[in-house]
């Protein structure tokens, strides 16, 4: 995930308790930033306090707790015009939706390249 898509789902009011943060040091904007691991919420306090801007990057498993029940499924997009099924993506989906395609209904769905970026997607669209 990269850090536009962590930066939604701060600004969408996504938990900000994951190990793992984009870390933003003070006036830097986004020109500088690197990822860490870090001991919440002790740490956090530290750096916010010294003018740091955190912004979590959650992994699957934290996304797929957040979402609950509102999650369908994750279902993997084969690409069918190359020689053999390789994988093109991934398509999340809202739980009452089944297997619905982007064309019948773009609020309850989402794709991306990887499992964790679709589900990222999803939650954004269900907020």
């Amino acid at each position: 995930m990269d850090y536009k898509l962590a930066k939604q789902l701060k600004d969408a009011r996504f938990p900000q308790e994951m190990k793992e943060s984009y870390v933003l040091p003070p006036n830097t904007g986004e020109e500088y930033r690197h990822i860490m691991r870090i001991d919440y919420p002790v740490r956090n306090r530290n750096l916010l306090a010294s003018g740091y801007e955190l912004v979590a990057k959650p992994n699957l498993e934290e996304l797929i707790k957040e979402l609950g029940n509102k999650l369908g499924g994750i279902s993997v997009i084969y690409d069918s015009d190359k020689k053999g099924a390789n994988i093109e993506g991934y398509h999340a989906y809202e739980s009452f939706v089944e297997s619905c395609v982007e064309d019948c209904c773009p609020d309850s769905n989402a794709e991306a390249k990887t499992p964790t970026e679709a589900v990222a997607k999803l939650y954004l669209k269900l907020k």
